[in-house]
């Protein structure tokens, strides 16, 4: 009689499960199932290939389940005298059938990997939320056209931080669309000025009271523009100079400058 030979099943869908592998952890894999059939031994992966370990074991272990219960029905039968006829001719022979579907398998075995691809298309969909909430910020009125930058040359597009900065302004001082404030701002920005300082500009300009916010701000930016204060320490220094002024010219050091009859705005001795 014919040697019978041991065997272990690897699944032609083995293929796309190794495929995430390299060879080496395919090898070390392999290895471990022919020893885990033979000696029962679990093998102790420190790699990747841990993490697909628990399904193939499971594969094997309801592979010999099943040949050792094959086994034992056969043991019956022989003992009966043969093994029973089979109900109809077209009956499937369960000998070659599959533990459970490859649907399954599948499933099961890709449950790692089609986690991975959620989190990813999340973080695109995170992505795409940025850009267009970046993207529906309100656009100046001439959205197709630039603004002229101080050496002449055209601002197109507008920046983000631009749009979202002149935003900020149309809220806290009620002015829509005012593409003078988005134009200085830009200016402000491709020289370096800091956002925080245009920030402080738009606070300043909203607590002002002024009759024409939109010029107010821009007179304050054309002038830190002219006089290189970049950062907010230099313009809250710059501030406190006007604020200090502005309380000499009240207590009647320099009358001259205050003509509120005028309704016109100043900042530190200066009319905007």
């Amino acid at each position: 009689m014919e040697e019978k030979k041991e065997y272990i099943a690897i699944w032609d869908v083995y293929e796309s499960y190794f495929e995430q592998y390299s060879d080496v952890e395919v090898g070390r894999l392999v290895r471990a199932m022919m020893k885990y059939k033979w000696s029962g031994a679990a093998p102790q992966f420190t790699g990747n290939e841990r993490f697909i370990w628990p399904a193939i074991k499971r594969d094997i272990d309801a592979a010999i389940e099943k040949m050792e219960s094959k086994s034992k029905t056969n043991s019956q039968n022989g003992a009966k005298g043969g093994r029973p006829r089979k109900a109809a001719a077209f009956q499937a022979d369960t000998e070659n059938q599959p533990l459970f579907e490859e649907s399954e398998k599948s499933e099961w075995f890709l449950e790692k990997p089609k986690k991975a691809l959620e989190k990813e298309k999340e973080k695109e969909k995170e992505k795409e939320k940025e850009n267009t909430s970046a993207s529906s910020l309100p656009p100046p009125l001439d959205a197709g056209c630039g603004t002229q930058a101080a050496g002449g040359g055209s601002i197109q597009p507008y920046p983000a931080k631009a749009r979202e900065l002149c935003a900020y302004f149309e809220e806290s001082c009620r002015v829509f669309n005012s593409k003078p404030v988005l134009d200085a701002i830009t200016r402000c920005l491709l020289d370096g000025i800091m956002p925080d300082v245009l920030t402080a500009v738009i606070d300043e300009t909203a607590l002002s009271g002024a009759n024409s916010p939109a010029r107010y701000a821009v007179k304050i930016m054309d002038d830190i523009l002219a006089e290189q204060v970049r950062d907010l320490s230099a313009y809250q220094a710059r501030s406190a100079k006007f604020k200090k002024q502005k309380e000499q010219n009240a207590n009647g050091t320099d009358c001259k400058n205050h003509g509120s009859d005028t309704g016109e705005e100043f900042l530190g001795g200066k009319r905007y």
